[in-house]
């Protein structure tokens, strides 16, 4: 597995819309990543050149609404290219919007283009919430770095008075070492006074050794200026394909779970006693990490996002004295199918 960058198309800004550009020399198959961050609402998803996906938002800053200070909303939308011809201007509104700073950078996998991978997507965000002079965002869980792997550290803050020059930034996750994708790890620096003013950094690691066990942590020294915002972390991998990759839809953690009865053969008797139900209960009791997206409509051995699994204390164990229609009950509850 080999994940690249490709190409960013120019950076754009306005108050209400901007139009950032694709870049050129892209392939059919690579993913064009969309990052906005705005002022003080969040921008619709864009539909040119067909569809493109919410990947993640999250608002955060310091301070009351105004130039310089106050909330930013982050998003990432991506776009699987169809064609190569699809290099012009994106539109992107944000309707109500005071500020808005957006680009898009393009990105490859061998994997993908060799016909036998499809892209994976986690996200996580982190929040500095105070306005000073240094950067810290940590990730509000720990998400899957492994070798080759390629993060994106996208960070909105609520200020234009810092430039690319003023971040001196760096990445960290317990377990892993990690290399920039080339010298100018953070080419992606752009500001805009319209408005209240905001401005954007994108910083792009790949991991060298290890695999992740916390959450990473992004931080930065701003050379003088005071700022806040927020930070989104992207992990780009790759997946096994399963069935036709022509579909493009988000996977979450709510809302997506379809409840399937269970046959009466497979219910667990009540004579398997409380400890039955016990394992039952932590086999399913779970807190899924982040949000994913897959390409196509995985195998069912292929989760995002992936679940991190808890162990259940002895009071929330469903009593023996239940009998079978607890145990029904509970199988129901957790035996479900993701939906694309």
């Amino acid at each position: 597995m080999t994940i690249s960058f490709e190409v960013s198309g120019s950076a754009a800004a306005g108050t209400t819309s901007c139009l950032p550009n694709m870049g050129s020399g892209f392939a059919v198959g690579d993913v064009n990543v969309l990052f906005v961050v705005s002022k003080y609402a969040a921008p619709t998803t864009p539909n040119t050149f067909g569809t493109w996906t919410l990947l993640a938002q999250q608002t955060g800053g310091a301070g009351s609404p105004g130039a310089d200070t106050g909330d930013v909303t982050v998003s990432v939308f991506a776009h699987i290219a169809t064609s190569t011809s699809d290099t012009g201007a994106v539109t992107v509104s944000v309707p109500g919007g005071n500020s808005v700073l957006a680009r898009i950078s393009t990105f490859t996998s061998t994997g993908v283009q060799a016909g036998n991978r499809q892209w994976h997507f986690e996200t996580a965000f982190g929040a500095d919430a105070t306005q000073d002079t240094s950067w810290s965002a940590t990730a509000d869980h720990a998400i899957g770095l492994a070798v080759g792997v390629m993060l994106l550290v996208f960070s909105g803050v609520n200020t234009d008075t810092i430039d690319g020059t003023d971040w001196t930034p760096n990445f960290s996750a317990a377990g892993v070492t990690f290399t920039p994708q080339n010298e100018q790890m953070y080419q992606l620096n752009s500001s805009t006074p319209n408005g209240d003013d905001c401005a954007h950094s994108l910083a792009r690691y790949v991991v060298a050794t290890g695999s992740a066990t916390s959450a990473p942590v992004f931080t930065s020294t701003l050379g003088g200026h005071s700022v806040a915002g927020v930070s989104i972390f992207l992990r780009l991998a790759e997946a096994t394909l399963g069935g036709a990759a022509t579909t493009f839809g988000a996977m979450t953690s709510t809302a997506e779970a379809t409840a399937v009865p269970i046959p009466a053969a497979e219910v667990i008797p009540p004579a398997s006693g409380a400890a039955a139900v016990q394992r039952l209960a932590q086999q399913f009791r779970f807190e899924a990490a982040g949000s994913g997206l897959l390409q196509g409509r995985p195998p069912a051995q292929v989760v995002a996002p992936a679940p991190r699994f808890e162990v259940v204390d002895a009071a929330d164990a469903v009593p023996d004295a239940h009998g079978d229609a607890a145990v029904q009950r509970l199988s129901q509850q957790f035996r479900f199918d993701l939906v694309n």
